[in-house]
């Protein structure tokens, strides 16, 4: 198991369907930025964020819920710390009301729950070489979507990945460089903050965010694909010539 960078938090994003038989989890990185002299309480802050996630969601991704089908909300925000070893130390939670953050897509139809637009993360510039790219690359699932998003090819339409694009980086934007202490000594700007990034699993390093994209393809969830729960179908009989 890799030695996991210092200071670390990641924060669940956890969505539910109304009959609760679905739920999908983001996750999203942070790493805590501390200056001397400030007051600093994990705790405190791990509430903070999750707070602030929320907040975030709402003001800055005021448009998301219309790729959402109706069916589907923000359930809650679980933060956690998390340590060198990679194990959770702390954790604080932001519960969500049902009407709080609600999908509102006008479509009949949704995509089934497996079946999800990919969020992809850049821990690199765009275009820029690394040895091994994938490890400073996430990508989180963002779930039930109405069928207007896919085009006539099955793939993501080009506007509307475009202005999901535009609504996941306002709210990654708002996130990155969030205030997790009260001004210190070195006056207001020199506040403790939270950097938001990617965590490669292989060697634990954090990178700090540097872009933001949606996949053209949508991407498959074996995962929730098993605990999509479903009605026995009745089999039709096929009649015997002899």
């Amino acid at each position: 198991m890799p030695v996991f960078a210092p200071e670390l938090a990641k924060a669940d994003i956890i969505w539910s369907t109304e009959s609760g038989a679905e739920i999908a989890i983001n996750t999203l990185w942070m790493q805590h930025r501390h200056y001397d002299g400030n007051t600093f309480s994990w705790g405190d802050s791990l509430q903070t964020i999750a707070d602030h996630v929320v907040s975030s969601l709402i003001a800055h991704g005021s448009s998301l819920p219309i790729y959402l089908h109706t069916s589907t909300y923000l359930k809650q925000v679980d933060v956690y710390q998390i340590g060198t070893d990679g194990r959770a130390t702390d954790k604080r939670t932001h519960l969500c009301g049902p009407t709080d953050f609600k999908g509102s897509s006008s479509a009949t139809n949704a995509l089934p729950p497996f079946l999800s637009l990919t969020v992809q993360l850049w821990g690199i510039p765009p275009g820029s070489f690394d040895a091994h790219p994938r490890r400073r690359k996430g990508r989180i699932f963002f779930p039930v979507q109405n069928t207007a998003v896919l085009d006539s090819q099955g793939l993501v339409d080009d506007s509307q990945r475009d202005s999901l694009r535009d609504q996941w980086a306002a709210v990654l934007n708002d996130l990155q460089g969030m205030t997790v202490s009260p001004t210190g000594p070195g006056g207001v700007g020199n506040e403790d903050y939270m950097k938001v990034g990617v965590v490669s699993r292989v060697t634990g390093e954090f990178h700090q965010l540097e872009a933001v994209s949606i996949s053209k393809k949508p991407s498959v969830q074996r995962r929730r694909m098993n605990k999509l729960t479903t009605i026995a179908e009745t089999p039709a009989t096929i009649e015997h010539s002899e």
